[in-house]
């Protein structure tokens, strides 16, 4: 993810992918969304990954949600942890 990208802007960047993917069928699992998602973010998001492992979180929809309160600033576990 680049500096000046929003965390939205990225997650659209990271579905037109996938669904550019989809549209030659080859399908990626939401695990392997997540994956390649987590692969782009900037390292000071080391601790709101460990904090998505630990919840368990295998979606992409709810990745993109705690992505969007992280940016926004929005009290979840890993703000008060970092």
């Amino acid at each position: 993810m680049k500096q000046c990208m929003s965390v939205l802007d990225y997650v659209i960047k990271i579905r037109n992918i996938v669904d550019e993917l989809k549209m030659v069928v080859h399908i990626i699992s939401d695990d392997n969304y997540i994956i390649i998602c987590f692969e782009g973010l900037p390292r000071n998001y080391g601790i709101f990954k460990t904090y998505i492992h630990v919840l368990g979180i295998s979606l992409f929809g709810h990745l993109v949600l705690k992505l969007l309160q992280e940016q926004n600033h929005t009290p979840t576990i890993s703000n008060m942890i970092g």
